[in-house]
């Protein structure tokens, strides 16, 4: 496992009965933290889109405020 997923690793260890622990639970929760990545990724994604579209605005008010002058 890459090292980006070592916090995980160590959530799981320090919250769960690892001598317990199944299969199942141990997926449950490796797909919920995935889940949680997927989510931020598209917020951040989104979030860019936004600013590139207030970006393109801001300079088209710009090169109309030149035209006009």
């Amino acid at each position: 496992m890459t090292p980006k997923f070592d916090y995980v690793v160590c959530s799981i260890e320090a919250s769960k009965d690892l001598d317990n622990l199944s299969i199942d639970e141990l997926q449950s929760s490796l797909l919920v933290h995935e889940q949680r990545m997927n989510g931020h990724a598209m917020e951040e994604q989104a979030w860019k889109v936004a600013m590139q579209k207030i970006l393109y605005s801001y300079h088209m008010i710009l090169d109309l405020i030149k035209f006009a002058f």
